[in-house]
């Protein structure tokens, strides 16, 4: 065990205050701390998943941002399947433990997803928003999730991007 790398966290409900209590591992003395990571998911004192979904959020928008820079030089399989790798795939990572969450944190999911289909499909944010059209989002994303279940695995999809196609 890393005693500079061990995190103490006190689980409560919102209502309920715990003082800071301290333990010492080793020759390091910790403190119950607000947050912790464990495997890539952010737990907070309350389990509410505030700020694990604030950092997934922060960090799916900026791998948009950053694919966005680059999707003239790609083609649509791959740019698909890019924000499938590096979007959706951050979404879905540990996606069960968000069972429950608030319906403001559920919308800001949709919302991501839904910038992510329109990278993916290259349309804009007021372009075909008609579900008839066959331009909507949401036909993108279901798009989008049945290619990625075709695809072998990561690493194949991720050869296919570094080839860099272009039009």
């Amino acid at each position: 065990m890393n005693d500079s790398k061990t995190e103490m966290i006190i689980f409560s409900p919102p209502r309920v205050k715990i003082p800071n209590l301290c333990i010492t591992v080793g020759t390091v003395v910790h403190q119950s701390a607000d947050s912790v990571r464990n495997m890539g998911v952010i737990l907070d004192k309350n389990l509410a998943m505030d700020v694990h979904i604030k950092r997934v959020y922060q960090l799916a928008y900026i791998q948009l941002r950053t694919i966005r820079t680059v999707q003239q030089v790609l083609s649509p399989d791959a740019l698909e399947r890019l924000v499938h790798t590096f979007v959706t795939g951050r979404l879905d990572y540990y996606n069960s433990i968000l069972y429950g969450i608030p319906e403001a944190s559920v919308k800001k999911h949709q919302l991501l997803q839904n910038s992510a289909a329109r990278l993916a499909s290259k349309t804009h944010k007021y372009q075909g928003n008609d579900i008839t059209s066959g331009n909507h989002v949401g036909t993108h994303m279901d798009d989008i999730h049945q290619k990625a279940a075709q695809s072998p695995d990561v690493d194949a999809t991720l050869d296919n991007v570094k080839r860099f196609e272009t039009k």
